[in-house]
């Protein structure tokens, strides 16, 4: 038990072999508004995510106490961490006022894949939610994805429709969505506490049911370097501000702090990845780094019984991490994980992306290793769009150079689907490369701009690219059925009436090669 510390306990108890409750008590933090509607001691903000084991996280008020665990359940101690107005790079974020935050965390070890379980934190209700799927062909994924939320109570005008995709994402979770994936501008705070804990409360019921899986915009990162006094979030000493880009300080100082304390996302991907010793006679070393082995089986390009091997050991040489500088995920910035048939790489747009930038760098390395047997679908998000719709001229140009960044490599790796934001307004392209419409089996990606959760819409122009496949000026999201060993269906759903506006269906043509065992190779 806890014993006057800022720690929490998370209790464990079986109740079938298939349902298991957990409690957590937690002492709580200072400086948030309680809810009137809520006990004295009510916990807020409740989200789940990956760690690759689950995660929760939450923040409440500091005077609430432990209580006593059921009996016969298994303890668990978890953390506590702290922002304030102080962390912040510049202004305005830094310059309000307020008491330092706490939140606190428990990491969930040794859940059954796929098993029904209960917790509850200390004073909250009881909340039900069903543990991920491992990585696996064998499995099905039903995920939401979108951008550009936030919330309706304090900033109506500016988010309109934050409300009703809040109201859907409720109704998605109980018909089955198993994850929800925010790709960039969260909450739209700019600094204010107050607007974080609205925007957490209102996705609350869904992202203490399901992992709540986010990316970096350009309103959690994007700030001036002026009298900033130590690196930023991501660890970078200033921000991110090329001459071709529209960069400023979109998160009115923020530098991704209240985003990386409030969503704690995978440090590493400990499974969906190919086994080196057993694919080592399978690698080989181009001129420009690894190849995936798991690939090169689908393509054809096995090396022969008597080849010589790749230079090195084997696939460690290719892509371990040695030969890479030892690079490693900088979530919730850049990150990666698998669930079910589906490996999740999530970039940030706002970060250096060029070839020689770490995260490139990073991006090559977890590519270069997804094991497409075990996950045959590879899904990227990152907040600022490859291919822009007319009449964003600004957002254009980025999206130029984002191409120019990523997208041989994203072919080379066979990356299915990209989804971004920032746009406010939906799109769909057709399978695309260099902005030409091609058949899947000769490579190229689909992408789908979904910046429509709630930010007041953008116009989209009558002419467009030949590329464009379909557009919307309605707020939405995506919802998306990857079936097992099967084909994958997208779909833009309205949030203010429910209606599908948008599907798209992608054959396992190239997903059901790659649904391959080591064995059969």
């Amino acid at each position: 038990m806890v014993q006057g510390t800022l720690g929490l306990v998370l209790t464990l108890l079986l109740i079938t072999s298939v349902e298991r409750v957990a409690s957590v008590a937690r002492p709580l933090q200072d400086g948030l508004a309680i809810d009137s509607n809520r006990h004295d001691c009510a916990p807020h903000e409740v989200d789940v995510g990956l760690c690759p084991s689950s995660v929760a996280l939450w923040t409440a008020d500091e005077n609430a106490q432990p209580n006593e665990p059921p009996p016969g359940a298994n303890e668990l101690i978890g953390s506590m961490s702290s922002y304030s107005s102080r962390d912040m790079c510049s202004a305005p974020a830094r310059d309000f006022d307020y008491s330092p935050l706490s939140l606190h965390s428990v990491v969930l070890t040794d859940l059954v894949p796929g098993a029904r379980y209960r917790y509850k934190v200390k004073h909250g209700s009881s909340v039900f939610f069903r543990a991920p799927s491992a990585p696996s062909p064998d499995a099905g994924l039903k995920f939401i994805a979108f951008g550009d939320m936030g919330e309706s109570e304090h900033r109506a005008a500016k988010s309109p429709g934050a409300q009703y995709t809040a109201d859907c994402l409720k109704d998605e979770v109980e018909a089955g969505a198993e994850l929800i994936y925010h790709i960039g501008d969260l909450a739209y705070a700019n600094g204010h506490k107050t607007i974080w804990d609205t925007f957490m409360d209102s996705i609350e019921p869904v992202a203490s049911r399901v992992p709540y899986m986010v990316g970096i915009g350009n309103h959690e990162y994007d700030w001036e370097h002026k009298n900033s006094h130590e690196p930023d979030a991501s660890g970078a000493d200033l921000p991110y501000a090329p001459d071709w880009g529209n960069f400023g300080n979109d998160s009115g100082g923020e530098c991704g702090v209240a985003a990386a304390k409030h969503f704690m996302m995978p440090s590493f991907a400990e499974r969906g990845y190919w086994a080196p010793g057993a694919n080592a006679g399978n690698a080989s070393l181009g001129p420009d780094g690894c190849r995936n082995p798991t690939l090169d089986r689908v393509r054809g390009a096995v090396p022969s019984p008597d080849a010589a091997p790749a230079a090195g050991a084997g696939a460690d040489a290719a892509c371990g991490a040695a030969n890479h500088g030892g690079l490693a995920p900088n979530p919730p910035f850049w990150y990666s994980f698998g669930q079910g048939p589906v490996h999740f790489l999530t970039i940030s747009t706002e970060h250096d992306l060029s070839p020689h930038s770490q995260q490139y760098k990073w991006i090559k390395r977890d590519l270069a290793r997804v094991d497409r047997c075990t996950t045959p679908w590879v899904v990227v998000g990152m907040h600022r769009p490859m291919y822009v719709v007319f009449p964003h001229k600004s957002n254009r140009i980025v999206g130029q150079h984002l191409r120019d960044h990523l997208e041989e490599l994203f072919n080379r790796y066979e990356v299915d689907v990209v989804v971004s934001g920032h746009v406010h307004s939906y799109s769909s392209s057709c399978n695309v490369l260099d902005e030409t419409c091609i058949r899947r089996e000769e490579g190229g990606m689909m992408h789908f701009i979904v910046g429509t959760a709630g930010h007041k819409l953008s116009h989209i122009g009558r002419s467009q690219y030949d590329w464009v496949s379909s557009t919307e000026e309605r707020f939405g999201y995506l919802r998306v059925d990857v079936e097992p060993r099967g084909g994958m269906t997208l779909q833009f759903v309205g949030s203010e009436d429910g209606r599908v506006y948008d599907d798209v269906r992608l054959e396992p043509d190239r997903a059901r090669l790659r649904a391959c065992r080591a064995a059969e190779a």
